[in-house]
């Protein structure tokens, strides 16, 4: 898995700049590889797919995470996500 900076093309005058503004990591999420920001939150990850962070649990490379560590877990490239919601019914 290998990290890209986002890099975008600026001109000041006449003269283009290359500029890098984040570094964008590579996970698994849900079995998924995706493209995410290096500030990313475990908690983001799950508010951005949908998902009510009280009726699920997560799995970060293989072993449980704590929920209260989930606002606090920054993704690193290559970390692995699986989210399991509870369903309820009757």
């Amino acid at each position: 898995m290998k990290r890209i900076a986002r890099r975008h093309l600026v001109y000041l005058g006449h003269r283009p700049f290359l500029i890098s503004v984040g570094v964008m990591l590579t996970i698994a999420f849900n079995g998924k590889e995706e493209q995410v920001d290096e500030s990313v939150t475990v908690l983001q990850l799950l508010e951005r797919s949908g998902v009510e962070p009280r009726f699920c649990a997560v799995e970060l490379n293989l072993e449980i995470l704590p929920r209260a560590h989930y606002a606090t877990y920054r993704m690193r490239d290559g970390d692995r996500i699986e989210v399991v919601t509870l369903v309820g019914g009757g």
